[in-house]
């Protein structure tokens, strides 16, 4: 994600090589194997401890782009809004394909009650509900 306003023609992740980048902790690692090569030799690629701050450096032009969720970064600008205008357009970059995230139980019957509560949402509308109230968090 980067300011609309600079412009950027981000394609590929090689791409990124040339800009200052913030990223969340650990991305380098999570990200895959390009990524991390990009990040390891890029000197302008750093790593947040508080993800707060990806937002303050964006909006602020202190750097050039920042990876993460959308979402997680549409929620921090709730918060640095008094700090930093928001406002500016934001472009997405979509280099990395969506994560499918699973849940883990330690017993079998947590997870079949699991499994039937979420189908049951699933089945009366209420999981795109949820989805749809989230999707602009």
């Amino acid at each position: 994600m980067a300011l609309t306003s600079r412009g950027y023609r981000i394609t590929r992740m090689p791409d990124l090589a040339q800009y200052s980048i913030s990223s969340f902790q650990r991305a380098r690692y999570l990200l895959g194997p390009e990524f991390q090569a990009m990040a390891e030799a890029n000197p302008r690629y750093r790593e947040e401890a508080q993800q707060i701050n990806r937002n303050r450096l964006l909006y602020s032009g202190r750097v050039d782009v920042v990876i993460g969720d959308p979402r997680i970064l549409s929620y921090f600008n709730r918060k640095v809004a008094d700090q930093v205008d928001v406002r500016q357009p934001v472009t997405q970059y979509p280099l990395f394909p969506p994560t499918a995230y699973s849940v883990g139980f330690r017993l079998r019957e947590h997870r079949d009650r699991f499994d039937r509560g979420l189908a049951a949402i699933r089945a009366s509308g209420e999981y795109a509900r949820i989805e749809q109230r989230y999707a602009n968090y």
